[in-house]
């Protein structure tokens, strides 16, 4: 029994037509949009871990400013102290030349003397105990400090790293939309050329049924050779005013970088524009909001409407934080 059913599968399994066992015909257009989809979705990656080490960079940064100024307090606090240590030194031994031998038999005067030096002496002793816990203190919050630099050391150089991993990618995801642009422009030409082909097509001759047109099917034509893709066009900037413009947190953004100057430039960073863009974060963002055209344009080069657009999408995407939690 079980070997007449395996005969009969095997039968039944032989018997499928070829074209049923093979894999659908390419589609080169198809694939390239998988590619150019994929290669975005790696790039956004990228960028987002990228921007994930900037962020940190700043937070340890501001985390080391804070301790910096509570080492600054503590120094001044321990100079306040040996000024008033001094000081009661200087009283002290002022009072002690200025006492008279014959004081010492007055007994109201000797005991006042006694808790006056007993107060001093108190005093100097509560400050040194302070000055030990600040010089501790200190001590702490400079090991804490050597910590966090060696930690944005770390980010700094993760930053660097996936800027220059996220750069690979755009220039993958450009190249892949280049191959996705010419495959369309191809095959919109093909369709055009075959609606021509099938508009112009001669009548058929008076000839029996049975005999077959003397034209060739539609589909077969093709244009002899691909129409190449046009030239990159460039960036062309936006005009007008943006909608996002005078949203109170962009408004905030501009004046605190760079008073509302949509060309400033800081060689720091470098910085550039309004919204004091890093490039690598211009970029990223430009392709989180699907404005690839922007990608590779230096902000300050940017109308002030796509600086602004920029800026929304990066808020949006990532809140404050790009700006230091403004």
């Amino acid at each position: 029994m079980l070997g007449a059913a395996l005969t009969a599968t095997a039968f039944l399994g032989a018997g499928q037509p070829a074209h049923a066992q093979t894999d659908q015909p390419a589609d080169p257009l198809a694939d390239a949009n998988r590619e150019v989809a994929s290669a975005r979705a790696a790039a956004e990656t990228k960028s987002s871990e990228y921007l994930d080490a900037l962020e940190k960079a700043e937070s340890l940064r501001v985390q080391m400013g804070e301790v910096d100024a509570r080492i600054a307090g503590l120094k001044a606090h321990r100079s306040k102290l040996r000024a008033i240590g001094r000081a009661r030194a200087a009283i002290a031994y002022r009072r002690s030349v200025a006492i008279s031998p014959a004081l010492f038999f007055d007994a109201r005067d000797a005991l006042d003397i006694a808790r006056r030096t007993r107060l001093i002496d108190g005093l100097n002793a509560a400050d040194t105990t302070v000055f030990r816990q600040l010089r501790k203190t200190a001590a702490e919050l400079s090991r804490e400090r050597s910590r966090l630099l060696g930690l944005e050391h770390a980010e700094d150089g993760a930053a660097g790293r996936l800027e220059s991993e996220a750069r690979t990618l755009e220039a993958a995801l450009a190249r892949a939309q280049q191959r996705q642009q010419e495959l369309t422009v191809a095959h919109a030409a093909a369709l055009a050329a075959a609606t021509t082909t099938t508009t112009t097509t001669s009548p058929p001759t008076t000839t029996p049924a049975t005999t077959p047109p003397t034209t060739a099917p539609p589909t077969t034509t093709a244009p002899s050779t691909p129409v190449p893709p046009p030239p990159p066009t460039g960036y062309v900037p936006t005009p007008g005013t943006n909608p996002h413009h005078d949203d109170p947190f962009l408004v905030c953004v501009r004046n605190h970088e760079s008073s509302g100057n949509y060309q400033a430039y800081n060689p720091d960073g470098p910085y550039y524009g309004a919204y004091q863009f890093l490039q690598a974060t211009w970029d990223a963002t430009a392709n989180h909001m699907g404005r690839v055209e922007l990608i590779g344009v230096h902000p300050t080069q940017a109308s002030p409407y796509d600086q602004d657009d920029v800026a929304w999408a990066l808020y949006q995407w990532r809140g404050s934080a790009p700006w230091g939690g403004i």
